[in-house]
């Protein structure tokens, strides 16, 4: 049987600190082992709030979401010989325009459309403040990110807060979910 890699990555979170877990997967039983070194600390950025992976020209992405009060993506890709995560680039959403002021990242998804990636992040923003989704493209030579334009979007009209975002099952198209208030 050939010799695959296959990795996992979590987050650790609570409010002010935050891990990158690594683990190899054993592909015969699915069984999960801490790489070593097991983690990335990135409690200097604020903790994650999630994470989220894509294969983009057969390189592993690992983009984790920290939370709102640093408001950083920061960009990180898989070594294939061995799992653990190099660091790439960090975006501030300040440093794009993004007002970070009362806002709360919550979810992300990655979208592939006319072989162009795209990255989507939730914000729960303020109460009685419009809920909005920023969106960010993905240089695919280097997983880079940069901001569209517009760089936020409005998603309703100051009411309910944005549970998630996902794509379908193609990846071509993302949705936004909502709780009714």
């Amino acid at each position: 049987m050939p010799s695959t890699n296959y990795y996992a990555y979590t987050s650790s979170y609570d409010y002010n600190n935050g891990r990158i877990n690594m683990y190899s997967i054993n592909s015969l039983n699915g069984n999960w082992t801490p790489l070593s070194p097991s983690s990335i600390d990135i409690s200097g950025y604020g903790g994650s709030v999630s994470i989220i992976t894509q294969k983009i020209n057969n390189i592993n992405y690992v983009y984790a979401l920290t939370n709102y009060a640093t408001s950083y993506i920061i960009t990180y890709y898989a070594n294939p010989n061995n799992g653990q995560l190099v660091y790439v680039s960090k975006n501030s959403y300040s440093q794009t325009g993004f007002n970070a002021i009362n806002t709360r990242p919550l979810s992300m998804s990655i979208v592939l459309n006319n072989n162009n990636y795209y990255l989507y992040i939730s914000n729960t923003e303020a109460t009685g403040t419009p809920q909005t989704v920023s969106a960010f493209s993905i240089n695919s030579s280097n997983g880079t990110l940069s901001p569209l334009s517009p760089f936020t979007i409005n998603i309703n009209d100051k009411t309910g807060f944005i549970n998630t975002i996902n794509t379908g099952v193609n990846g071509s198209y993302a949705y936004v979910t909502q709780p009714r208030c």
